[in-house]
């Protein structure tokens, strides 16, 4: 999938994308997560990766779980 964005400091056209909710297969039991991402980043610009994980036996509804923000491990001073 490729998605254009106009890159600005105003929240009016600041972008974001959600995808789909990816559910496991049963019995393919996960522990961690490795998000691996490409993008196009101009200086003084700055790329967040948000999570909502949920565990099959969370009683929480997903709608009520908060957006976790990930850390980037490298790349993170490449523009």
């Amino acid at each position: 999938m490729a998605y254009q964005y106009r890159i600005t400091d105003t929240p009016a056209t600041t972008s974001k994308y959600i995808s789909k909710t990816i559910e496991l297969a049963e019995d393919l039991d996960a522990e961690d997560l490795e998000v691996t991402l490409t993008a196009y980043r101009p200086s003084g610009s700055d790329i967040k990766v948000y999570i909502k994980p949920q565990n099959v036996y969370d009683s929480a509804a997903f709608d009520t779980i908060p957006w976790i923000e990930l850390t980037a491990t490298s790349g993170a001073k490449s523009f």
